[in-house]
């Protein structure tokens, strides 16, 4: 960490991400907000754009929760990558979250689906999130075949285009989860990729729903406004004994510099929400009616969606409120 912080002359007339990144890049550089602003000559909103900005370009981009200071991590992977919605998302709101639709299944709840997004559209939500099973596949299990309605990587990723709500100013951020990967490694094909990038399907074009926004397999960080984090995760693996367990575990996992202020998971089909170590964690109920599946293993299932009501404040997320909607 280095002591004293100069102003940087020569980056004075450049524009605000140049000098952050200026910054920022010398030899162990490691500075809390106040000092890049110090430095940079920068206002609030200016740094908050800068960074955002470079986000854009430099994938390892770190902010350490613990101490509050920007650095420019050693080693970038993929799974540095992020999605920066901080100045698309405002510092007090609501937004949607959603899971495991399936849509292909027998037993997919395109009415919930559609209710969801009038209730969304009602309340003035403009961003989405969906951790995982958008689409349910085909051979998963054996014996899925028997369950599912729709067959084949661009079937499914057409009905998908389709059937998913559109809704003016409304966009969703989906991960993938198992269902929606199931046969990735035969045909190579992500179904999701088709849904944002568009196809051709049986000599006719499928064209890309552009308010579907595709973020990767699995896993990933939505950064919002000031700097607070949400990871969005499709775990694996049957639901523990009791439901909060697996968050509680993967909370005990997390590194305190780098833990999200939210952690939304899929996969369980099942609501839950828990507050441990600064981290709220909500479990997301699905979208899909018992099949035969959850019978045969007595696994619980709740089917509905989410309103998360949020407020930001001096870098922190001094609120959050979880409105769950159940189908009865």
């Amino acid at each position: 960490m280095p002591g004293k912080i100069q102003s940087s002359s020569e980056t004075s007339k450049t524009d605000p991400a140049q000098k952050v990144l200026a910054l920022l890049q010398k030899k162990d550089a490691r500075y809390k907000f106040k000092q890049i602003a110090s430095a940079t000559g920068l206002n609030h909103r200016e740094i908050e754009e800068a960074i955002s900005e470079i986000r854009k370009t430099h994938k390892n981009l770190v902010y350490a929760k613990f101490d509050r200071t920007f650095y420019l991590g050693d080693t970038p992977t993929w799974y540095s990558n992020e999605t920066d919605l901080s100045t698309v998302m405002p510092t007090e709101g609501v937004f949607g979250v959603v899971s495991d639709t399936h849509l292909g299944s027998v037993a997919e709840r395109l009415d919930i689906l559609k209710l969801a997004f009038d209730r969304f559209e009602e309340v003035g939500v403009k961003q989405v999130f969906h951790c995982g099973d958008v689409t349910d596949g085909w051979m998963e299990y054996r014996g899925h075949m028997n369950f599912v309605k729709v067959y084949g990587s661009q079937p499914q990723a057409k009905r998908v285009v389709q059937c998913w709500p559109k809704r003016e100013g409304i966009v969703t951020y989906a991960i993938a989860g198992n269902h929606d990967m199931d046969s990735y490694s035969k045909d190579k094909v992500d179904r999701l990729s088709l849904v944002t990038h568009g196809f051709q399907h049986e000599g006719k074009d499928v064209p890309a729903r552009n308010d579907f926004v595709y973020l990767g397999q699995y896993s990933h960080t939505i950064i919002l406004p000031q700097q607070v984090t949400m990871h969005m995760i499709h775990p694996r693996g049957n639901a523990a004994y009791a439901m909060s367990y697996k968050q509680q575990k993967r909370s005990e996992a997390m590194d305190r510099n780098l833990r999200p202020d939210i952690q939304l998971s899929g996969h369980y089909h099942t609501f839950t929400y828990i507050w441990v170590n600064h981290t709220h964690f909500i479990a997301v109920p699905g979208q899909q009616d018992e099949t035969e599946f959850f019978k045969r293993l007595g696994l619980p299932r709740s089917v509905g969606f989410l309103l998360v009501y949020y407020k930001i404040e001096g870098g922190k997320l001094i609120y959050l409120r979880p409105e769950v909607h159940m189908d009865e």
